[in-house]
């Protein structure tokens, strides 16, 4: 069994390459509008930080800055962070939609 994800959204913020055990890696924060409109009529959004490294991190960080638009595939993780179970977005494959306006 495979537990993926596919997202689409605007990057928030402009991530920044760190070595960690000798590997390149960054963090892109992707902001994705829900589907559906509160009593108000607005529309809510969610963030997500996903984790890139080697290659994509490089591209991330140095082709798309905050606002562009991307799409992101990977697959979801799952940590134990001091006895409790914390969930990792991985990103395998990041493509550009449509550069910051």
């Amino acid at each position: 069994m495979l537990a993926t994800f596919t997202m689409v959204g605007r990057q928030v913020g402009t991530p920044s390459i760190q070595r960690i055990n000798g590997k390149n890696f960054c963090s892109i924060t992707l902001e994705t509008e829900r589907p559906f409109r509160t009593e108000t009529g607005n529309l809510e959004t969610d963030r997500f930080v996903i984790d890139v490294w080697r290659g994509i991190a490089e591209e991330c960080a140095a082709s798309w800055h905050e606002g562009s638009v991307l799409v992101v595939r990977g697959r979801i993780e799952t940590r134990s962070e001091e006895g409790k179970p914390h969930v990792r977005l991985i990103g395998e494959k990041v493509s550009l939609v449509r550069e910051a306006q």
